[in-house]
């Protein structure tokens, strides 16, 4: 079966745990026997980057383009508010990359057609998709029309941020005019995909909220099974080893853990952080006098699962709500209990007292007694 996959972000280019879970998908598929192809984004180098360039990666076909527009996605955090806002709006209404993928689907012609987060790539991208699929099934063949899947990463249709901060969900840049407009746009936009597929009831409920996907079938992903995985390996005769691991931004909640982990008593815990961003330089400003906090950088995956046989607890301190966090997931895959900012999807995944902790998002006393009870009391 010919199965396409587009997003916004393959690796090696990433900011997040999307990629991670596009990259393993393919994979997974390529390893089913199936022909794998991704149609994702480049930086602009020239205008022959406007045009898809593929490349074999691990046996699987990579189509990566620039789609057109002011800057590439992965920089965004470079640039201005006002700079940002036009670029919202090209991307939302992007017809090079509606004539790009529009090209791509009548020259490939898969069986199977996987989205995922497609600010970045164009919102238009899944204009071009519902096109394809309705023609097909409006011209008699032999062959079966083809499937198309949405998987739902985040909020990015919902707000243009992508991001919702908790107990901020009503503020004006979630519910301003601006936004309902772009809400109504990606709602007309994306339509119905047939199957619409998300690790969270929470993510999918969000979008539902808002109008989406009134036709479509809902289908939870289940990348992890909660199982019982506390103080299994934790000694008590030397320091707690904690691991964050994460984009380094506000929302986050890196800049908020440091504040807390500072008033531990000094030799109490080993914080690793691992992770970049715009926030890099005041992390590290803000570790220098606190020498029991290791700044990492940015980490293969596979550095990443190393360091998990170093680590006590994962530290997931978030003040946005999130999907499924892959960090998660896979720390709870390892048996390594997680303290969690309750938000989002997250409760789905970490049972309080079962295979970590939930704590409210971006209460401090609270983080600080939970930090003290695990570190200070072994």
């Amino acid at each position: 079966m010919r199965i396409l996959l587009i997003t916004n972000l393959y690796p090696p280019h990433g900011r997040g745990g999307a990629e991670i879970v596009v990259a393993q998908e393919a994979r997974d598929l390529r390893d089913q026997g199936h022909e794998v192809t991704v149609l994702t984004t480049r930086p602009f180098s020239g205008v022959s980057s406007l045009a898809p360039r593929t490349s074999v990666e691990d046996g699987i076909s990579v189509y990566r383009y620039f789609p057109l527009n002011i800057f590439w996605y992965r920089n965004d955090y470079k640039h201005s508010p006002p700079v940002r806002f036009l670029w919202h709006i090209i991307d939302t209404l992007n017809i090079h990359a509606w004539f790009v993928v529009r090209r791509f689907l009548r020259r490939m012609k898969p069986d199977e057609v996987h989205t995922h987060n497609l600010k970045g790539i164009g919102i238009t991208t899944a204009v071009a998709v519902r096109a394809f699929v309705t023609k097909q099934r409006a011209v008699k063949t032999l062959r079966p029309a083809m499937r198309w899947i949405h998987l739902l990463h985040d909020v990015q249709l919902v707000t243009p941020s992508g991001l919702l901060v908790a107990g901020k969900e009503r503020v004006w840049q979630h519910t301003g005019i601006l936004t309902r407009v772009y809400r109504a746009v990606c709602r007309r936009l994306i339509g119905s995909p047939p199957i619409v597929r998300a690790p969270s009831q929470w993510v999918w409920e969000q979008h539902r909220a808002y109008g989406f996907f009134q036709t479509s079938a809902f289908e939870k992903v289940v990348w992890y099974t909660p199982g019982a995985a506390l103080l299994a390996s934790w000694h008590p005769t030397r320091p707690l080893r904690f691991l964050f691991v994460g984009q380094l931004a506000p929302h986050k909640g890196i800049l908020f853990l440091l504040d807390v982990i500072k008033t531990l008593p000094g030799g109490a815990c080993i914080l690793n952080v691992v992770g970049d961003g715009p926030l890099m330089d005041a992390v590290r400003e803000q570790a220098r006098d606190m020498p029991w906090v290791h700044i990492h950088g940015r980490l293969s995956l596979q550095r990443v699962k190393e360091l998990f046989k170093e680590t006590d607890c994962l530290l997931f301190p978030s003040l946005a709500h999130e999907n499924c966090p892959t960090i998660i997931v896979e720390a709870l895959r390892q048996g390594i209990p997680v303290l969690a900012s309750r938000v989002g999807g997250v409760p789905e995944i970490v049972q309080d007292g079962v295979n970590g902790w939930l704590v409210e998002a971006g209460d401090g006393d609270a983080w600080r007694a939970a930090l003290t009870r695990l570190a200070v009391a072994q």
